[in-house]
């Protein structure tokens, strides 16, 4: 019950799952079952910085820098976070991703840039991708941030 992605997969698993079976007219029983587990999750929360919380306690330190963003897979890649929907989750999401900062390796770095566009910010997601494609120059030292 800790860990907010946690959470939000077993959100999108359950209503996926209540979805195809209402849809192929089967398992009704299950479906209630998985309804009735599914109202008992922890629900995503804003922490003491304005922050999405990652975790179910607001642990959450505005100069963490980590490149991880799990606890924003409610933003993307599901869609448990909108800004029509649930405009304070999505500014709190956002506020996390600032928080979090730009710089980052690998994986990281696409799912920033995916982030920003969910934001509707495209702008910032250009950004992190033209940063991304920069040439390194080979007469500086290399630094990992």
């Amino acid at each position: 019950a800790g860990a907010t992605m946690d959470n939000q997969l077993l959100f999108d698993l359950f209503r996926k799952t209540i979805k195809a079976a209402e849809i192929l007219g089967v398992d009704a029983d299950f479906a209630k079952q998985l309804a009735a587990t599914q109202a008992r999750l922890a629900p995503m929360q804003i922490g003491k910085h304005s922050q999405l919380q990652e975790w179910m306690w607001d642990l959450d330190r505005p100069d963490d820098k980590h490149r991880h963003v799990s606890h924003l897979y409610g933003l993307y890649p599901s869609n448990q976070i909108s800004p029509y929907k649930t405009p304070e989750l999505f500014d709190a999401a956002r506020t996390s991703l600032l928080y979090r900062g730009d710089p980052a390796t690998g994986w990281s770095m696409g799912w920033k840039v995916n982030l920003w566009a969910r934001f509707l910010d495209g702008n910032h997601a250009y950004k992190l991708i033209t940063d991304q494609l920069r040439l390194v120059d080979p007469a500086m030292p290399m630094s990992v941030t």
